[in-house]
């Protein structure tokens, strides 16, 4: 079962859409399935570009996709320790997608998405 978290930034009408499994039994149908939620958007996205993103240290293996074009959901991605942890996040506007128009707003949740990922420290419950 999923916990699922909202981070609202109203300003912008946007939210990033996080969901955490604890000991995930089908890790590989989730990363599957985030894939999958990503490619959804493929029908209006220009591109989609995939960066991973791996910290053995902290022990934090991520996939930070990057969708162009006018599409709902510009940046999605995926961190887990590949064992006990898995966390997926979507960023949506609720406002008509227009690449040009959201850029700048696009630009700022992707460089705070890419910091989450890079200071993601896990802990067990």
């Amino acid at each position: 079962e999923g916990y699922a978290y909202n981070m609202s930034a109203p300003r912008y009408r946007a939210t990033i859409h996080l969901t955490y499994y604890n000991r995930p039994s089908a890790l590989n149908t989730l990363m599957e399935d985030s894939r999958k939620m990503a490619y959804q958007h493929s029908v209006r996205a220009d591109a989609i570009r995939e960066s991973l993103y791996e910290d053995s240290a902290r022990r934090v293996y991520a996939l930070l996709y990057r969708l162009s074009g006018d599409v709902a959901s510009a940046v999605q991605f995926y961190a887990t320790d590949s064992v006990s942890h898995f966390l997926r996040g979507a960023l949506y506007f609720y406002v008509a997608p227009n690449a040009d128009s959201l850029a700048p707003a696009v630009a700022f949740f992707d460089a705070d998405m890419v910091h989450l990922l890079e200071t993601l420290r896990w802990k067990s419950f």
